[in-house]
């Protein structure tokens, strides 16, 4: 892994991971129980990544059909605080939903990643990030995430915890995001807290970008009378 794609991966874990400190304190958790938010060095000066120009829309699907990251343009790292979990590349369960080749994630106590597309996506406005997920327990962490490119700290995230995953069949994690660059970067993260009593696995499938194109609707003009009363009655 190149320097600048690696400093990338930690700046933006360590993002990710502040949010998670304000917004994911999973069922049962004290607040004091959560872990720090650690610093990290910032991007040094000529390593940031090279930005792409916006281009015209267009939908970017990787399917992880590749035997490693490199081979799926896809860099990792652990978030901050926490230590790298085992990636696997290859078979996974055959569920709709999936093909059935993809990422197996294995996490301990304490482990995470966050895993990101090497090459900047250009989109045109608005853009549906996806990706594709089945967790074996509930005792995780996980968030998309949308970076605007080059990375700023501008992000989109959608993150889900606790009850909220579905630990039976693979589920969509969606969300819509507008980089103000043109460009973005998309990112998987899944985190295992340490004082976690439970190894966990997911399956991650099917990460995709698609520019939307929304419809553009007529205009509704309301014609009311002058007085209130009778404007009451057409409102």
């Amino acid at each position: 892994m190149k320097n600048a794609d690696l400093n990338m991966v930690r700046l933006v874990s360590w993002l990710v991971l502040m949010v998670f400190a304000l917004l994911c304190v999973g069922p049962g958790m004290a607040m004091e129980e959560m872990t720090p938010t650690p610093t990290v060095t910032p991007v040094p000066l000529g390593m940031e990544p090279t930005p792409v120009p916006p281009g015209q829309p267009h939908a970017m699907v990787e399917e992880l059909a590749g035997d490693d990251l490199s081979a799926n343009q896809l860099v990792a790292s652990p978030p901050a605080g926490f230590f790298s979990p085992k990636l696997s590349f290859g078979p996974i369960p055959d569920r709709p939903g999936s093909d059935g080749r993809g990422v197996r994630i294995d996490l301990a106590p304490g482990q995470g990643t966050l895993i990101i597309s090497l090459e900047p996506i250009p989109v045109q406005g608005l853009a549906r990030v996806s990706a594709t997920f089945r967790a074996d327990s509930q005792a995780l962490t996980i968030a998309l995430v949308a970076l605007n490119s080059p990375i700023d700290g501008q992000i989109g995230y959608s993150n889900i915890t606790g009850y909220e995953i579905n630990t039976h069949a693979y589920r969509s994690l969606d969300l819509v995001y507008a980089p103000p660059s043109g460009v973005l970067h998309l990112g998987f993260q899944v985190v295992n807290m340490p004082f976690s009593s439970l190894s966990s696995t997911v399956y991650l499938d099917n990460l995709s970008v698609e520019s939307l194109e929304l419809p553009v609707g007529e205009p509704v003009s309301l014609v009311v009378p002058g007085d209130f009363d009778s404007g009451l009655k057409d409102l």
